[in-house]
């Protein structure tokens, strides 16, 4: 029983000693010189109060405004549409104004190319084949 108490005792001066060290190693660790490991002389000094720890799990609010309707949709798409067919026409307006240029009419198409040739054989194209 006695050799259970001095335990406890020990034990209890031990985690004392090893709290109490904590504090003591920060502090020495600022005040050693950088080339033993400190700081260097022109870092900027820790802050008085600790940061606080951004509110990653709080939630905002639910929200009070509606989806827009099928017909909502269709009528800003349209919208969108006419907003960007006039700046299409300024833009081109602008642009006949600047330079007496030809344009080709906005309904042609590209030609198509030549029709591709088939890929060589192997043997043909300088590869060796794989055995």
């Amino acid at each position: 029983m006695l050799l259970a108490g001095l335990r406890r005792c020990l034990l209890a001066a031990g985690l004392v000693a090893l709290t109490g060290t904590a504090g003591l190693a920060q502090s020495m660790m600022e005040r050693l010189p950088p080339s033993m490991g400190g700081l260097p002389a022109d870092a900027p000094a820790a802050p008085k109060t600790p940061y606080p720890y951004p509110a990653v799990h709080d939630m905002p609010p639910a929200r009070t405004d509606k989806t827009l309707s099928d017909d909502q949709q269709s009528d800003l798409l349209r919208q969108l549409e006419n907003a960007r067919d006039r700046q299409v026409r300024k833009s081109d307006a602008e642009r006949g104004a600047d330079d007496d240029t030809p344009k080709p009419a906005a309904g042609t198409k590209k030609k198509p190319s030549a029709a591709k040739k088939p890929p060589k054989p192997a043997a043909q194209a300088g590869v060796k084949p794989n055995p």
